[in-house]
Protein backbone atom coordinates (compact mmCIF):
# COMPACT_ATOMS: atom_id res chain seq x y z
CA UNK A 1 0.00 0.00 0.00
CA UNK A 2 1.35 3.53 -1.00
CA UNK A 3 -0.11 7.06 0.55
CA UNK A 4 -3.78 7.61 1.31
CA UNK A 5 -4.00 3.27 1.11
CA UNK A 6 -3.38 3.11 -3.02
CA UNK A 7 -1.48 0.60 -4.70
CA UNK A 8 1.99 1.78 -5.73
CA UNK A 9 2.64 0.03 -9.26
CA UNK A 10 5.54 0.46 -11.59
CA UNK A 11 3.16 1.43 -14.19
CA UNK A 12 2.28 4.85 -12.83
CA UNK A 13 3.76 8.39 -13.76
CA UNK A 14 5.64 8.57 -10.26
CA UNK A 15 8.17 5.38 -8.80
CA UNK A 16 7.93 4.52 -5.20
CA UNK A 17 11.57 6.26 -4.73
CA UNK A 18 9.53 9.58 -6.45
CA UNK A 19 6.76 8.90 -3.64
CA UNK A 20 9.32 8.58 -0.74
CA UNK A 21 11.37 11.22 -1.74
CA UNK A 22 8.02 13.47 -1.97
CA UNK A 23 6.77 12.83 1.27
CA UNK A 24 10.38 13.31 2.42
CA UNK A 25 10.35 16.45 0.85
CA UNK A 26 7.09 17.35 2.82
CA UNK A 27 8.30 16.27 6.27
CA UNK A 28 11.50 18.21 5.57
CA UNK A 29 9.16 21.50 4.94
CA UNK A 30 7.40 20.51 8.15
CA UNK A 31 10.41 20.94 9.62
CA UNK A 32 11.49 24.45 7.88
CA UNK A 33 7.80 25.69 8.59
CA UNK A 34 8.75 24.57 12.52
CA UNK A 35 12.10 26.67 12.04
CA UNK A 36 10.65 29.53 10.71
CA UNK A 37 7.60 29.90 13.55
CA UNK A 38 10.31 29.35 15.96
CA UNK A 39 12.75 32.02 13.96
CA UNK A 40 9.60 34.73 14.28
CA UNK A 41 9.10 34.16 17.62
CA UNK A 42 12.72 34.43 18.72
CA UNK A 43 12.66 37.75 16.75
CA UNK A 44 9.43 38.99 18.74
CA UNK A 45 11.66 38.87 21.95
CA UNK A 46 14.88 41.30 21.12
CA UNK A 47 14.34 44.89 22.03
CA UNK A 48 11.96 47.10 20.63
CA UNK A 49 14.15 50.20 21.30
CA UNK A 50 15.67 50.08 18.21
CA UNK A 51 13.74 52.72 15.59
CA UNK A 52 15.80 51.65 12.36
CA UNK A 53 13.65 49.27 10.15
CA UNK A 54 14.81 45.89 10.07
CA UNK A 55 14.43 42.91 8.06
CA UNK A 56 15.21 39.38 8.90
CA UNK A 57 16.26 36.84 6.08
CA UNK A 58 15.04 33.46 6.17
CA UNK A 59 15.85 30.75 3.90
CA UNK A 60 14.05 27.44 2.56
CA UNK A 61 15.50 24.53 0.97
CA UNK A 62 12.97 23.21 -1.68
CA UNK A 63 13.33 20.96 -4.67
CA UNK A 64 12.62 22.85 -7.49
CA UNK A 65 13.92 21.07 -9.94
CA UNK A 66 14.33 17.23 -10.34
CA UNK A 67 11.70 14.62 -9.18
CA UNK A 68 9.65 16.13 -6.60
CA UNK A 69 9.99 19.64 -8.08
CA UNK A 70 5.83 20.27 -8.17
CA UNK A 71 6.27 19.94 -4.51
CA UNK A 72 8.74 22.64 -4.23
CA UNK A 73 7.17 25.38 -6.40
CA UNK A 74 4.06 24.68 -4.39
CA UNK A 75 5.99 25.13 -1.15
CA UNK A 76 7.92 28.31 -2.55
CA UNK A 77 4.35 29.95 -3.46
CA UNK A 78 3.09 29.08 -0.08
CA UNK A 79 6.00 30.90 1.79
CA UNK A 80 5.72 33.60 -0.54
CA UNK A 81 2.42 34.14 0.08
CA UNK A 82 2.22 34.07 4.05
CA UNK A 83 5.36 36.56 3.98
CA UNK A 84 3.75 39.02 1.53
CA UNK A 85 0.35 38.42 4.28
CA UNK A 86 2.90 39.19 7.24
CA UNK A 87 5.35 41.75 5.75
CA UNK A 88 1.84 43.88 4.49
CA UNK A 89 1.10 43.92 7.95
CA UNK A 90 4.11 45.88 9.00
CA UNK A 91 6.13 42.70 9.47
CA UNK A 92 6.93 40.73 12.15
CA UNK A 93 7.20 43.25 15.31
CA UNK A 94 8.34 46.03 12.41
CA UNK A 95 11.21 43.04 10.75
CA UNK A 96 10.56 42.56 6.91
CA UNK A 97 10.83 38.84 6.07
CA UNK A 98 13.11 38.53 3.23
CA UNK A 99 13.04 35.38 1.51
CA UNK A 100 16.13 33.38 0.55
CA UNK A 101 14.81 30.18 -1.40
CA UNK A 102 17.61 27.35 -2.39
CA UNK A 103 16.79 24.20 -4.65
CA UNK A 104 17.86 20.91 -3.47
CA UNK A 105 17.13 19.47 -6.76
CA UNK A 106 15.27 16.84 -5.08
CA UNK A 107 18.47 15.16 -3.83
CA UNK A 108 18.94 14.24 -0.02
CA UNK A 109 22.73 15.31 -0.59
CA UNK A 110 22.40 18.11 -2.22
CA UNK A 111 20.06 19.02 0.05
CA UNK A 112 22.15 18.74 3.11
CA UNK A 113 24.68 21.05 0.99
CA UNK A 114 21.34 23.91 0.70
CA UNK A 115 20.76 23.52 4.39
CA UNK A 116 24.60 24.44 4.91
CA UNK A 117 25.24 27.32 2.77
CA UNK A 118 21.59 28.97 3.73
Amino acid sequence: MGICGAEISGDGPFSEREIKMSTESANNFGRLAFTLVLILALAGFESAAAAAPREAKIGFALSMTGGAAVYGETQKNGALLAIDEINAQAGQDGIKIVPIFEDDASQPQQGVNVFNRL
